[in-house]
């Protein structure tokens, strides 16, 4: 049996912000895919930039 390896990032509420505004493409194809919030609401959802791309 084969399995996939996971390697997280942990980043910042203020360091996820800059890399979105910046344009990184990891962040922001994961801010694009559908998420499950475990704890609490996305803080950056309410934030304008963060508010138009967690619709």
């Amino acid at each position: 049996m084969e399995f996939l390896a996971l390697n997280p990032t942990l980043y910042t509420p203020e360091d996820w912000a800059g890399k979105l505004v910046a344009g990184n493409s990891s962040v922001l194809q994961v801010a694009q895919q559908e998420k499950i919030n475990l704890l609490g609401e996305n803080p950056l959802a309410l934030q304008p930039i963060g508010a138009m791309l967690f619709r």
